[in-house]
C-alpha cells in the first residue's frame, strides 16, 4: 500500500492512526485494545505502548495488524 494513498505524513505519525488508515472498519478503541494486547507489530517487533509514534516510515515497512491483517508500506 503506498503511503500517499493512505493521506499519512511520512513523520510522526501514530501507530494508532496508521492502523485506522489501513483498516478503517475497525475502530480507533479496537485497536488501541488490539495494540495493549499485543496483536499488532512493525517489522516483526510487537508493540504494545497504545501512545507509540512511528518517527519515520521507511520503505518497505511491514505491519501486522491481528491474526489475518499483513500490510507493507511503499513510500515514493
Amino acid at each position: 500500500i503506498s503511503l500517499d494513498s493512505l493521506n499519512i505524513a511520512n513523520q510522526d505519525v501514530s501507530l494508532i492512526d496508521l492502523c485506522h488508515a489501513l483498516e478503517p472498519d475497525r475502530s480507533k478503541s479496537r485497536i488501541r485494545d488490539m495494540i495493549k494486547s499485543g496483536a499488532v507489530s512493525v517489522n516483526g517487533d510487537k508493540i504494545v505502548d497504545e501512545r507509540h509514534i512511528l518517527s519515520t516510515v521507511e520503505d518497505k515497512t511491514r505491519i501486522k495488524i491481528g491474526k489475518r491483517g499483513y500490510y507493507e508500506i511503499l513510500v515514493k
